[in-house]
Parts: C-alpha cells; sequence; structure tokens
C-alpha cells in the first residue's frame, strides 16, 4: 500500500478555507537563510498551498538583514520575531530549518524567541516541553503532525507494544516523533545518522514501523526490511537524486513490494506537513 497524501489533504482543505476567510488580515511569517534547496521548495510550497487557503504567507530573508553579522545579526532578529509576536495578525513565525552554518549555534535561542501561541512549528522549548509530558493539549511539529494524520487516515496508528525504529533525532522531527510513539506505549529504538548501520539495519528488521528523517538518500534498503511484508515505512527524508529528481530515505522501488504499507517522496508526508503547518494555527487559535 502507497500512503499518498493528497486524499487527506482534499478532505480537509475546506475547514482552512472556512477559518482563513474570517481572518481577512491574517498572515503568517517564514524566516527563510541560507540557500538550501529543500527549504527552499518547501517554503514555495507553503506559499503556494496558503494562496489556495485564503492565508498570506510573508518570507523574511537574509538580504532583510542586510550585512549585519555575528551578534548584531542575532539580535536583529530576534528584535523582529519580537515586532512579529505583538501584531495580532501574525498567526504564526516559522524559522525555516535547516540554518545556515553561522546561526546554527543560535537556533533554539531564536526559535525561544517566538511567542507560543504563534509557533506553529513547534520549535520553542516550551512546546517541546509540553510534547515530553504527553500534554493533551500538544501541537506537534509539522513533520510529526503529518506522520500521525497519515497513519490515522490509512488505519495504521501506532498501538501498545509495537516496535518503532525512528532514525533522526532532530528537534524538529526525529525526537517528538520518539515521544508520540512513547507516549502510545510502544518499544522505541532511536538512532542518529551517526549509528553504527548494520545494528540499526538489524533492528529495523525486527521493527512493525520505520520511521526514518535523515535526508541520506537511499539509507532505508532491503536489508532494513523484514521478510513478513507487514512493517509500515514512513519517509519523512527530503533529498535528490543523481538526476536531480525528489526522492528520500528509502530506496522506494527496492522495498516497496516488500512491506504492507510505504510513504512515497515526494508525495507522501511532504504535502501533508504544508497542510499541518496551517492546521496547527487553527489549532493554538480557536
Amino acid at each position: 500500500m502507497i500512503l499518498y497524501s493528497r486524499p487527506i489533504i482534499e478532505e480537509k482543505t475546506y475547514d482552512l478555507k472556512d477559518f482563513f476567510i474570517t481572518q481577512k488580515s491574517a498572515y503568517i511569517t517564514i524566516l527563510l537563510f541560507g540557500d538550501d534547496k529543500g527549504s527552499i521548495i518547501y517554503v514555495k510550497n507553503k506559499i503556494k498551498y496558503g494562496g489556495e487557503i485564503w492565508c498570506n504567507v510573508r518570507v523574511i530573508k537574509d538580504e532583510d538583514f542586510k550585512s549585519l553579522k555575528g551578534k548584531d545579526l542575532v539580535n536583529s532578529i530576534k528584535e523582529k520575531i519580537s515586532q512579529l509576536n505583538d501584531d495580532k495578525n501574525c498567526l504564526g513565525i516559522i524559522i525555516q530549518l535547516p540554518l545556515p552554518k553561522h546561526l546554527q549555534d543560535h537556533q533554539q535561542e531564536l526559535c525561544d524567541t517566538i511567542a507560543i501561541e504563534k509557533d506553529i512549528d513547534c520549535m520553542t522549548s516550551a512546546m517541546v516541553g509540553k510534547i515530553s509530558v504527553g500534554r493533551k493539549d500538544i501541537v506537534y511539529p509539522a513533520a510529526v503532525a503529518a506522520t500521525i494524520s497519515l497513519l490515522y487516515y490509512y488505519k495504521l496508528t501506532i498501538q501498545k507494544g509495537k516496535q518503532v525504529s525512528i532514525i533522526g533525532q532532530s528537534n524538529l522531527i526525529g525526537k517528538p516523533m520518539a515521544l508520540y510513539a512513547i507516549n502510545q506505549w510502544a518499544q522505541v529504538h532511536s538512532f542518529w545518522i551517526d549509528w553504527d548501520t548494520e545494528i540499526m539495519k538489524k533492528i529495523c528488521q525486527e521493527s512493525d514501523y520505520i520511521i526514518s528523517s535523515t535526508g541520506v538518500l537511499n539509507l532505508i534498503d532491503q536489508e532494513c526490511i523484514s521478510a513478513n511484508g507487514k512493517q509500515v515505512v514512513i519517509d519523512i527524508g527530503y533529498a535528490f537524486d543523481e538526476k536531480g529528481k525528489a526522492a528520500g530515505d528509502a530506496n522506494f522501488y527496492e522495498i516497496k513490494d516488500s512491506v504492507h504499507a510505504l510513504s512515497p517522496v515526494p508525495g507522501g508526508i511532504g504535502p501533508l506537513c504544508v497542510y499541518q503547518l496551517f492546521e496547527n494555527i487553527v489549532k493554538l487559535h480557536s
């Protein structure tokens, strides 16, 4: 079974339109720094979808901060975020990750400047704290919320006692995804990219779910797959193959006939992430 997200988006988009049509001056702001190809594509998709549901998407880029460097640049970005926090028409603020090298050491400092009611991508320490204790009013990061929605729609939700392998430990995907699975009483194995590959693949073989978000092309191959044909593989990775086409962590054509369900790249989690960002706005402002 191929887990396409388009049916879910088509089903739920009308509800978002109903919300934003009443928010005539509403907008969200994305702070985009650097030239990461995946980030640029992702931001374009957010702008396009925002237009479809009548929510304006504004983008702030490097050039908006002129030639500032070091602490001056960081303070200027924080000041801009504070202004957006005070703007009632701004319903959400996103710092697009990954940040370029010169800002990476300040990532959490910048994220924590965002007001919690505008943290639609769940990047602040306060939001992470809610997730870690399993609060009922949790708003998950877009990729995690998209994974949950995709599994629910296809009746594949993670159940108590299931084994889940999560590859990637970012604050935006891997860690909150692991916390979600733990909150479902699953047995969770969490790997970072430098983990011993052979050990990782062996544990993946024994898992009911494999959820990967590294951006390493074809990391999830046949050696990760069980012979029982019952596994669910969720591919949140985003990379480009030798022809420059979008591809994911999973070697799609190698494993698609060996698993019970597989999300494709593109067409799987990615488009649903965009929807979930705007859905998070509704949750935070309802």
